[in-house]
């Protein structure tokens, strides 16, 4: 039995008996120190790596929303480390500051209360069985940069319905969302090569055996690994249509002009799908990107101030979509304001 196995086979077990499955499980009322080297500072106890930074030892606050500092004790925040929130049953919503890009193993396991997480966009490596049995835990944004979804990271979250995975992802692995029982539609990009054993799976005492998890629908590409393994593990799974959205007509994108500031706010209709939006201006006679990270919540950019009075500016605007830019129809789209 390989290790991945034996892990799966822990994580189902103590499940099913209602212990935790974690070596080291603390209360929120016990303060660990990792080793000789933390230093106890305001609600954390921190350690100094070998870069200069500070990595997250220790929460020992009360709040129940916890803001992470950039900087403690004048020290940038780049990690928060092992077991550093584990078993807290207080807190209920995580802001990460954008100097975070890592998250080791087993940091928020057993957090039973913890509802929301806001992850650093900067973001890059996420450790084992991270967040398992966060059972509050409902929606998850995981950013860009993270390529890697390790083992059981997210087993047990059985209040989990919807998760985004990044765009780079890679991996999943084996039994990472085990017991979301859940979690509805998940959609997988092509850039994943691996996924491991009973990912999306839970374990049935009566046959002794894994079953697929009932209610997940995995959205995925023709002839990709998120494919066969659906079709391997009779995962319920849609193959996700790669033609591209059409863009909103030019009556949809539409300009105002500030004479007193001299600039420009556009607003379009949302698309069906939109990830994120980016903005294109035709400048000596090259289309370049103005911004490509418009949230997909808002429909509105405005240019910077002071731009030349006179001046006239073709502006597209396109969605980005499973992934995938659409630049074809918003230049057929594109409209011409000038600036006053």
């Amino acid at each position: 039995m390989n290790n991945k196995k034996m892990v799966a086979g822990l994580l189902a077990l103590t499940f099913v008996f209602g212990g935790t499955f974690l070596p080291g499980a603390a209360n929120n009322s016990t303060v660990i120190s990792a080793s000789a080297e933390t230093i106890a500072f305001d609600d954390y106890e921190y350690r100094l790596l070998e870069d200069g930074t500070a990595e997250i030892a220790r929460y020992r606050g009360e709040d129940t929303e916890v803001t992470i500092p950039d900087k403690i004790d004048g020290v940038a925040v780049t990690s928060i480390g092992e077991s550093a929130f584990e078993g807290n049953f207080d807190i209920t919503g995580v802001i990460m500051p954008d100097s975070v890009t890592t998250i080791k193993g087993y940091a928020f396991t057993s957090c039973f209360n913890l509802k929301s997480i806001k992850f650093s966009k900067n973001l890059k490596s996420i450790g084992e069985t991270n967040f398992a049995e966060c059972v509050a835990l409902d929606n998850v944004v995981i950013p860009d940069g993270v390529e890697r979804i390790e083992v059981g990271t997210f087993n047990s979250c059985t209040n989990l319905k919807n998760i985004v995975l990044p765009q780079n992802l890679k991996y999943i692995g084996e039994a990472a969302f085990g017991y979301c029982t859940d979690l509805n539609n998940v959609t997988i990009p092509a850039s994943v090569t691996e996924i491991g054993e009973e990912a999306f799976s839970e374990y049935d005492t009566h046959d002794d055996s894994y079953k697929p998890l009932k209610n997940v629908i995995i959205n995925c590409y023709a002839n990709s690994a998120a494919e066969k393994y659906a079709k391997a593990n009779s995962l319920n799974y849609k193959l996700i249509d790669e033609k591209l959205p059409n863009c909103p007509p030019t009556n949809m994108l539409r300009a105002e002009c500030s004479a007193e500031y001299h600039q420009i706010r556009f607003s379009w209709d949302p698309i069906g799908g939109a990830e994120k939006y980016g903005i294109a201006v035709y400048l000596s006679g090259k289309w370049r990107v103005w911004t490509s990270s418009i949230p997909a919540t808002t429909t509105t950019f405005t240019t910077p101030k002071n731009l030349t009075p006179g001046r006239t500016y073709k502006v597209a605007v396109a969605a980005r979509v499973n992934g995938k830019w659409n630049t074809t129809d918003p230049i057929k789209n594109a409209v011409t304001v000038t600036v006053k």
